[in-house]
Formats: structure tokens, C-alpha cells, sequence
């Protein structure tokens, strides 16, 4: 099940508090907006000037495996885990 953003994490590993708001801008946009993956990967939280968006977008273009987008009802309890104080 996909719960959300690993922010603990990031934070751990010493992001940048604005890259992880940008992080958790492009990952609404592809897992929680209704756009088709080539349509959010065409949006402006994809095409930053940011090594980590830009990971996140090479790992979505490129995949190796699969991946699952939650599902419109799960929104609601991803916005309450992922808050960036």
C-alpha cells in the first residue's frame, strides 16, 4: 500500500527543507492529481533545476518495474502524514 513521502527520511539524510517541498509538489502531482503520467511528468514540479526531481522524474520515465498510484480516496491521509513543518 502506498502511504506517502518518507519525510522522516529526508530529513535524516540533510534535504534542503525546499527540496522537500519540491519533492512533495512533483509527488502530488503525479500520484494525487487525475493527470496521466506523461502529463505530469510534463508539468512544471517535474522540470526543476533539482538533482533530487530530477531522480524522481528518471526513476518514473524509466522504470524498471511497475508502480501504483493510490487511489483519489487515499488524498486526504497523505496530506495529514506528510506535513512539512
Amino acid at each position: 500500500e502506498l502511504r506517502g513521502l518518507n519525510i522522516v527520511g529526508m530529513r535524516r539524510a540533510g534535504l534542503d527543507r525546499n527540496v522537500i517541498r519540491s519533492v512533495k509538489e512533483a509527488y502530488k502531482t503525479v500520484f494525487l492529481s487525475n493527470l496521466t503520467l506523461l502529463d505530469a511528468l510534463a508539468t512544471p514540479e517535474l522540470n526543476v533545476n533539482n538533482e533530487a526531481i530530477t531522480d524522481f522524474r528518471t526513476f518514473l520515465s524509466q522504470p524498471k518495474r511497475g508502480f501504483l498510484r493510490p487511489s483519489p480516496l487515499a488524498k486526504a491521509t497523505v496530506d495529514v502524514e506528510e506535513s512539512v513543518a
